[in-house]
């Protein structure tokens, strides 16, 4: 499929070529400078830009992803406005999809220029019968846009706002972003219409910023209560004086930052957003760190010591080559208190279809300690004190935790709602 991308050299744009061109697509970028990529052709295209743009290859949808985030005086709201309106023709002319990136915040009495601009240009695509997407607040992987100015906030700040009332956002992983514009992009029927693609579910700004501190930055930070309209009058009172009114503004477009009814547009193209702890994760994902603190708790209940990290390693590989690769969701105690899988080592477990898995990840872990010289001091019992006594105590200490973890774990098999007991309802 041939795709003309506007806007590839933005936070969103990046990823979207990067992922188009691992799906086998021809891409035409339109931007201002000449991209360096040879899997690409590149036309010149500004927002200023009058004249239509001049294609040597047909194409087959538009991405518009251009915009004026950086408040330049020489590109004003119009100037977009006439820019989508000449891309609107040549997808006409072209037979083309249009899918426009728009903006939760676009509306037509949004308090910031950018707001009214983003609304009327997706009146002008509607009308045209093409496709819009609002998409919610972007973040995840190489830091940039605004996702790159709250990093640089959380991190130099060791005391935050927790605005009241709360600002409530929708937060949507850049890369599930860029899949949910392809499946739009890729559908055999034309697409049209408005489409809200964000967590259906909001967060607060403040948890938000603390999802950064805490998943991506892996630092603590603490939240004083400001109320929402000492912004608002420093604003009025500021006027045009302040260079830093634009920023100040953007904070209005928070406060009144209308909430997306976005479960249908999930929906409609299939599309299942990854939570919010592991997008967070500069990977884009946890499953790693995931695997190794289940690691850690398995071999540690086998071992009865803390593994190295070479066996840690092991089980993380072991997973990911001969199972899913994803993590049990544990629950905390589970993994602070390695003892208590004694309840899952009874076979019963073993046709109990929700635990089978534990059952064989435990399996692995034994298997994986036996071929390590401190599995076979363990489980040889090498270096223990020997003689008649000692040896009794082992047995008699033996048999008594025998027997209370098989008392424990058959009654463990009669709780009705055991599965939620054990593991994370989004790990399962």
């Amino acid at each position: 499929m041939n795709i003309l991308i506007t806007g590839a050299t933005g936070y969103i744009g990046k990823h979207l070529v990067q992922e188009a061109i691992k799906e086998g697509h021809h891409l035409v970028l339109a931007t201002r400078k000449k991209i360096k990529q040879n899997s690409a052709e590149w036309v010149p295209f500004n927002l200023k830009s009058t004249e239509a743009l001049t294609l040597s290859t047909p194409i087959d949808v538009i991405i518009h992803l251009a915009a004026n985030t950086s408040m330049e005086e020489e590109i004003d709201g119009n100037d977009e406005i006439r820019a989508a309106q000449m891309l609107l023709s040549v997808a006409s002319q072209n037979s083309a999809k249009f899918i426009f990136i728009s903006s939760q915040t676009a509306s037509q009495s949004a308090p910031t220029e950018y707001g009214k601009t983003k609304w009327q240009i997706e009146q002008d695509v509607l009308s045209a019968n093409e496709s819009v997407i609002r998409p919610g607040q972007v973040y995840g992987g190489k830091a940039s846009g605004l996702f790159r100015e709250l990093i640089n906030v959380v991190k130099k700040y060791p005391f935050l706002p927790a605005f009241y009332p709360a600002p409530q956002l929708q937060p949507i992983y850049v890369d599930d972003l860029v899949l949910g514009i392809l499946r739009i992009a890729k559908a055999e029927q034309k697409t049209q219409g408005l489409y809200c693609l964000a967590a259906s579910e909001s967060i607060r700004f403040s948890g938000f910023l603390y999802s950064i501190a805490k998943y991506r930055l892996r630092v603590r930070r603490f939240f004083i209560p400001c109320p929402t309209f000492l912004i608002t009058v420093i604003i009025k009172v500021l006027g045009n004086k302040s260079d830093s009114l634009s920023r100040l503004e953007r904070l209005l477009s928070l406060f009144e930052l209308p909430a997306m009814e976005t479960s249908s547009s999930l929906d409609s193209i299939g599309l299942k957003l990854r939570p919010l702890h592991s997008g967070m994760h500069p990977s884009g994902k946890e499953n790693r760190r995931l695997l190794l603190q289940e690691g850690k708790s398995l071999l540690k209940y086998v071992l009865s010591e803390t593994p190295q990290f070479s066996l840690l390693s092991r089980y993380v590989r072991t997973i990911e080559q001969l199972r899913t690769g994803l993590p049990l969701g544990l629950r905390s105690y589970f993994l602070k208190f390695p003892s208590l899988l004694a309840v899952f080592d009874e076979s019963k477990f073993k046709s109990n279809p929700d635990f089978q898995e534990v059952f064989w990840r435990i399996d692995a872990a034994t298997v994986l300690s036996e071929a390590t010289p401190r599995g076979a001091f363990h489980f040889l019992a090498l270096g223990k004190m020997s003689g008649l006594f000692f040896s009794s105590l082992w047995i008699a200490l033996t048999v008594l935790s025998e027997f209370f973890w098989r008392i424990t774990s058959l009654a463990f098999l009669l709780i009705p709602n055991r599965h939620n007991i054990c593991f994370k309802k989004e790990e399962v």
